[in-house]
């Protein structure tokens, strides 16, 4: 009787009012952890990246990229893969070998940091073909000492989209030279840890055509 009377006095709009509010507060409960879950993420994405002069621009054996190359002057698209295959003693000086594999010829680039300058040698390694000073840094600027004038700085740092996708904290270096009578202007992307992954060049010999190139990343393995 006792429990027949407590079941007639509870209000039935009293119980689907509670009943209701229940999974209205299991939702909110969901919401809330949903977005902590979010802002931990975040925080973790948005954590600093540490490199310094070692790993900032790799240089490491058995690493390699693979770029599609547009090239306007062949109006052709290619892949060029770029390895580091060996080492090569030099002047008591240990250069890393690059190799440039070509669709239809390869060829090498000898690749040596010391101290905050990575230096990129010719095949024929008589003279640097291009030199970073690491760590990149907004504002920074410097010469390539084998070339008069070629002169680099860095724009900014940003984040990117290359070949569907996504790079945060990439710098992009403006550089521009002149070479065996060749006005040369590139814009380049640098990902810390990563290297190059996109690169616009337009090379503008005196009296002749202009050669527009663009290298995108499309896969990489760094060792």
């Amino acid at each position: 009787m006792g429990a027949t009377f407590l079941l007639a006095n509870i209000n039935p709009l009293a119980m689907k009012n509670a009943a209701s509010s229940v999974p209205r507060f299991i939702g909110i409960c969901l919401l809330l952890a949903g977005l902590a879950v979010s802002f931990v993420a975040c925080d973790r994405a948005d954590l600093p990246e540490i490199f310094d002069q070692t790993n900032h621009y790799p240089n490491t054996l058995h690493s390699f990229w693979v770029y599609e190359r547009y090239d306007s002057l062949e109006n052709a698209q290619d892949r060029v893969t770029v390895t580091v295959v060996g080492d090569t003693l030099v002047a008591g000086t240990t250069l890393k070998i690059w190799e440039y594999e070509y669709e239809d010829f390869t060829e090498k680039r000898y690749v040596v940091q010391e101290g905050d300058s990575l230096k990129i040698f010719e095949s024929q390694l008589d003279r640097i073909d291009q030199v970073y000073i690491l760590p990149l840094e907004i504002d920074l600027g410097w010469v390539n000492p084998d070339y008069r004038p070629d002169t680099s700085f860095v724009l900014s740092r940003e984040s990117v989209s290359v070949n569907g996708s996504e790079y945060a904290r990439v710098y992009v270096v403006e550089r521009n030279a002149i070479c065996c009578n060749t006005y040369l202007f590139e814009k380049i992307w640098i990902k810390p840890g990563l290297g190059v992954i996109q690169l616009v060049r337009k090379a503008t010999p005196w009296g002749g055509p202009r050669r527009d190139e663009v290298w995108t990343l499309v896969d990489y393995k760094i060792e």
